[in-house]
């Protein structure tokens, strides 16, 4: 209660059917962010950081190290994203760190992605933040979950990167 940390567990449940393959896909709307930032695992199955399947234009994504930055583009959506366990909302005054499990050896949907991005065009100015289960056959009676951890920062760096680094680096700390 003194933290600004929210955890939010998913649960599905079958309860009649036939059996279906699924995956927990929890999507975060906020609002447009000076920059949105998804850490490159050293072990990644993208070698550019992020899927190829879906076309986003230099300018909009950008990679520095082992951290891709994006912007929203007011003219045409686009959305990346890979097989790492967090991401970062850079905002003007705040942050947002989202952080997801990630199960090894498991299969994932959208070419294997765990963290997505995707950013809205104008007229309505937003960005969702998606984190993706590993999908597995449920039958009726059996359940899957996923908990996604919310952690609220200050910012206190003028740089969006070094600030993204920072809340990065700052792992399960307690916020500034």
């Amino acid at each position: 209660p003194a933290e600004p940390v929210l955890r939010i567990q998913t649960r599905f449940v079958k309860v009649s059917g036939d059996p279906v393959e699924v995956g927990v896909w929890v999507i975060t709307q906020v609002r447009d962010p000076v920059a949105v930032f998804l850490p490159i695992p050293s072990v990644s199955r993208f070698p550019l950081g992020t899927t190829t399947n879906w076309g986003v234009p230099s300018g909009v994504m950008t990679r520095s190290g082992n951290l891709l930055r994006l912007t929203r583009d007011p003219k045409d959506s686009h959305k990346i994203g890979n097989d790492g366990t967090s991401m970062v909302w850079i905002g003007r005054d705040a942050a947002l760190r989202i952080e997801v499990p990630r199960v090894g050896g498991g299969t994932y949907g959208d070419d294997g992605c765990s963290v997505e991005v995707y950013t809205n065009p104008d007229p309505v100015p937003y960005v969702e933040l998606e984190t993706l289960g590993p999908l597995r056959r449920l039958s009726p009676g059996e359940a899957m979950e996923m908990t996604n951890t919310y952690t609220l920062f200050r910012r206190v760096l003028p740089d969006e990167e070094a600030e993204a680094r920072r809340i990065l680096a700052s792992g399960g700390a307690t916020p500034r």
